[in-house]
């Protein structure tokens, strides 16, 4: 969800077609208040055991990598399969069709490394 609210509002946002104040409205709640809250909630959640269970900061990240990879790969699927034009896109950096093939891996690309960057950091802040 931290990697979700960096990349829509770094990215999306400044080009996003916002006409409406639902549309403002549900897009603050999905790229703003539901990351907050699961991350205050993470470290609230964290710190109110007597017991830790030690986790491996790089295999945590690998295995939660699984996620944004089976996500990625249901996006397009559905985004070809569909017969995907250039405003099908779920988000613009997905709209591979009309942009340079490196821009679509380098969104790819830093996508995975911010959000295993993220999971090893949490990991490895809250597992002492």
């Amino acid at each position: 969800l931290t990697i979700t609210m960096g990349v829509y509002w770094s990215m999306i946002f400044p080009t996003a077609n916002i006409n409406s104040t639902f549309t403002f409205t549900s897009t603050f709640w999905i790229h703003v208040i539901t990351p907050v809250v699961a991350i205050i909630t993470f470290f609230l959640h964290n710190h109110n055991y007597s017991y830790k269970v030690k986790m491996r900061p790089i295999r945590t990240s690998i295995q939660n990598l699984v996620f944004p990879i089976l996500w990625l790969a249901v996006a397009v699927t559905i985004y070809y399969s569909l017969g995907g034009t250039e405003n099908d896109a779920i988000y613009k950096f997905l709209n591979f069709n009309n942009q340079a093939w490196y821009l679509s891996l380098a969104y790819v690309a830093g996508i995975g490394i911010a959000y295993f960057g993220f999971t090893w950091f949490y990991t490895k802040l809250t597992n002492k």
